[in-house]
């Protein structure tokens, strides 16, 4: 049987690969828009198709693995959740926030946040 000890410690690795994820996604919608804004170069409809499909793959690849990350510090999460109601915390303000981690409300947030991006990006290539 895992400890609340142990969870803990693993939602906290977790947390740093969701992390490299985020600024990964970050730094590179960063470039490609800052390229996009910057080049003085029109693109051609073969540089658009190749631009788009690119970027929706890593785009993809991105996604499915924060996704995976969240589900993983979900499940971590539910388990703590679990052994706090044995109030194996000691101040009430630990146990309620072990009690009140939800994993919807961050992957709608992560929904939204893809879907500006891709729009953004889809638009600067396109226009």
């Amino acid at each position: 049987m895992i400890t609340i000890k142990d969870a803990i410690d693993i939602a906290y690795k977790v947390s740093d690969k969701t992390d490299k994820y985020w600024n990964f996604l970050v730094t590179v919608h960063f470039v490609i828009i800052g390229w996009l804004i910057t080049s003085k170069v029109d693109l051609l409809l073969y540089h658009k198709i190749v631009l788009t499909l690119v970027y929706f793959n890593s785009i993809l690849i991105n996604y499915f693995a924060l996704t995976k990350q969240y589900k993983m510090f979900y499940s971590i999460m539910t388990e703590v959740r679990e052994q706090a109601k044995s109030d194996y915390f000691m101040t009430s303000e630990m146990n309620d926030l072990a009690k009140n981690l939800y994993f919807t409300k961050r992957m709608h947030i992560v929904n939204i946040i893809y879907i500006i991006l891709i729009l953004v990006v889809i638009y600067m290539v396109w226009r």
